[in-house]
């Protein structure tokens, strides 16, 4: 039987059949490009888990640092990593004079609360 799965603008049909070939037959840890809440990603290894596969971890690319992805996570007992994140980015773009001082403060102001913030604050 073929079932089709979408999360975060991707579709996995038979995800038993079609990711157990991708990683030597077994998902060990999910990977996804960025990371903000970790709803979407939380929801697909709900459905890898519930098509019998073992996830024991996420990893992203990229990650806000926002801190109801980590509560989420932290809840669903999946540790989480990323490769790098929101503040290490302003950082690089600082040390590559692409941000000054009064945007790093507007960056850093829209990271503690991006549903309320307002660019005229």
């Amino acid at each position: 039987m073929l079932k089709t799965y979408r999360s975060s603008g991707v579709t996995v049909t038979n995800p038993s059949i079609f990711l157990k070939s991708v990683v030597l037959r077994v998902i060990k840890v999910k990977v996804v490009n960025q990371c903000s809440t970790g709803k979407s990603s939380l929801q697909v290894v709900e459905v890898l888990r519930k098509e019998g596969m073992e996830v024991v971890g996420m990893v992203s690319i990229f990650n806000y640092g926002f801190k109801i992805a980590d509560d989420a996570f932290a809840a669903a007992g999946i540790p989480y990593f990323s490769l790098t994140n929101y503040a290490s980015l302003i950082t690089a773009a600082i040390e590559k004079g692409m941000v000054n001082a009064d945007q790093e403060n507007t960056l850093l102001k829209w990271r503690e609360s991006p549903s309320t913030w307002d660019v005229n604050q």
